[in-house]
């Protein structure tokens, strides 16, 4: 009987060790790369989501090489972050062209470090550009990361208007 005791508590100890990790690999999790700006301009946006039943965990984007193979990315990116060269190529015209022409650019990129991965990045000169690029974009990304998610989500409550 006393063994039985420690067994169950043995497997309860180890259940909860490992429930954390299933709980953030979970299917309506969108993880959102960042600066502190950005992720600020994006607020309303991240609040939208929770609120329609999608978890969205916000990170600074120097965490981006942690979390790359994580099934569904958000990243709101500048020109001088690393993230954007690791998703698009550094040898990419689109990221070339970017940073000759010190334009905003929109990728969706699929499979990138994972099978069954989708990775949406606006890129800007600065977090605001990257926004404007977010916004402006809307009716091309919107649709492939909501079929992303088992949610509802009206665009018009998403962007305010």
């Amino acid at each position: 009987m006393k063994a039985l005791k420690y067994l169950i508590l043995f497997l309860l100890i180890i259940a909860a060790s490992v429930a954390p990790a299933y709980a953030e690999d979970d299917d309506n999790t969108l993880y959102v790369f960042g600066s502190k700006e950005s992720l600020d301009l994006g607020k309303a946006r991240w609040a939208s989501f929770e609120d329609n039943g999608i978890t969205v965990i916000t990170k600074d984007i120097k965490d981006f090489d942690a979390y790359k193979n994580k099934t569904n990315i958000l990243v709101m990116a500048t020109l001088k972050d690393k993230a954007a060269e690791d998703i698009l190529g550094a040898d990419s015209p689109s990221l070339k062209h970017a940073k000759r022409m010190e334009s905003s650019v929109y990728a969706n990129v699929a499979d990138k470090f994972e099978n069954g991965q989708s990775i949406f990045l606006f890129l800007g000169r600065d977090a605001a550009d990257a926004e404007r690029k977010a916004v402006d974009t809307r009716e091309d990304w919107w649709p492939v990361l909501a079929s992303c998610f088992d949610v509802t989500l009206i665009m018009k409550d998403l962007f305010q208007y």
